[in-house]
């Protein structure tokens, strides 16, 4: 890759580390390939040969996510610490608009160098969805961008949070999609220029730029669209009057994708209205969706990890964060040698890799694995599988699994 390291959404340490402390120049082809897909989300398989540097290829993007999940916990920690401080005061918080690497489906990887902005989806038969991290339930007006970046096909709308990702599959999803047509509880609609219908259903494609227009003002609201800056129209009414008297989170809207074999990319306006390629008229008095805070609607996604519907969710999972499987004791010590030296760059949270081998006396890392300070489990298969079946090694914090030497 051009770019060589810092080309492929490491963190700066594990740059550093790996031209400096190892002399790595460039990274090598599958490496190249394989750590922004790791880093994305996506589910991996590789091949590669002896000495090409595949398990720098999976240890760094587990390490990175590893610490990210360690960081999201501790700011959920704070976070609980805050609330206890500040009880009773209402404070305002802007919080990033990205979409989820939690509540998404497995087909879709996000680019990590695009904010949480830019995602795709490969399969060419099923609908993969996406959910933001935040949303709106009540008041305002709101508004984001989706640009289709390729020729597949996109659905784009909102949905609440418990709302299938096949957007506008249910009561809880207003979808609008390429082929023109919009949909809600499954019943698909041809979508007109509100003023000409004679022209027939709007559908778009590659380098179009979808604008969705959520007006959450009084008992009307409603949910609109506009192609390249041209207004559509109202597209769904949304009935949010009775989500007063009841839990407005069950209520909110989320921006939402849905793709098949498609790549868009996502503007919620974080540098203001400016910033957005259409931008409705001013009188209009819309506002970026990523300029809401809790006091102006602002619901956080409660499956993103650090958002106030989560917070019990950090302090009852258990177990290392990933799980790497190699074949024999020998590749099972380098492999967690490998961990270990480039680990010894992350700080604030640290990361811990645990070697589970035969040979060796396990007590040190049962204690470790008993205190949950242990985020990496590096081991052969029928020690890591014993101590499992023992409840030793917990697996409900366990988010990557990577399996190495399959051929062995």
């Amino acid at each position: 890759m051009a770019g060589g390291w810092a080309s492929l959404g490491l963190m700066p340490e594990l740059v550093d580390a790996a031209e400096n402390d190892f002399d790595w120049i460039l990274p090598t082809g599958v490496q190249d390939e394989c750590i922004p897909l790791i880093l994305g989300g996506g589910d991996v398989m590789a091949s590669a040969e002896t000495g090409s540097g595949k398990t720098a290829a999976f240890a760094l993007p587990t390490l990175q996510i590893s610490h990210e999940e360690m960081t999201a916990a501790g700011s959920t920690r704070r976070k609980v610490a805050g609330k206890k401080e500040s009880a009773g005061k209402s404070h305002p918080r802007i919080l990033q608009f990205q979409m989820s690497v939690y509540d998404r489906d497995k087909n879709i990887s996000i680019d990590s160098n695009s904010g949480g902005l830019l995602l795709q989806s490969r399969d060419i038969n099923e609908w993969s969805g996406c959910r933001c991290d935040a949303g709106v339930a009540s008041g305002g007006k709101w508004y984001f961008e989706c640009t289709i970046r390729d020729e597949g096909i996109v659905r784009v709308g909102l949905s609440t949070k418990f709302a299938s990702l096949d957007l506008g599959a249910d009561e809880g999803g207003y979808g609008y999609g390429g082929t023109g047509m919009k949909v809600h509880r499954g019943k698909f609609e041809p979508y007109f220029i509100e003023s000409d219908a004679t022209k027939g259903k709007v559908s778009f494609g590659k380098n179009d730029v979808i604008g969705c227009l959520v007006n959450l003002l009084g008992e009307n609201s409603s949910v609109s669209f506009s192609k390249n800056g041209i207004m559509i129209g109202k597209a769904f009414d949304i009935d949010l009057h009775e989500s007063t008297k009841k839990d407005c989170q069950q209520y909110a809207l989320f921006p939402t994708v849905s793709l098949k074999n498609a790549e868009c990319e996502l503007n919620f306006g974080r540098h203001g209205m400016n910033s957005f390629c259409f931008p409705p008229p001013s009188e209009e008095k819309y506002l970026p969706i990523a300029s809401a805070t809790t006091l102006s609607g602002k619901v956080e996604n409660p499956q993103t990890p650090g958002s106030d519907s989560s917070l019990d969710y950090y302090g009852k999972r258990e177990g290392p964060l990933a799980i790497v499987i190699e074949p024999t004791r020998d590749l099972a010590q380098q492999t967690y040698r490998v961990f270990s030296d480039f680990a010894r760059r992350l700080s604030d949270p640290g990361i811990e890799a645990a070697l589970l081998v035969g040979g060796i006396n396990p007590q040190r890392v049962l204690r470790q694995l008993q205190r949950n300070n242990v985020h990496v489990v590096v081991g052969t298969p029928p020690i890591v599988m014993s101590y499992i079946k023992q409840g030793k090694i917990k697996t409900s914090r366990c988010c990557m699994f990577i399996l190495d030497e399959v051929s062995d």
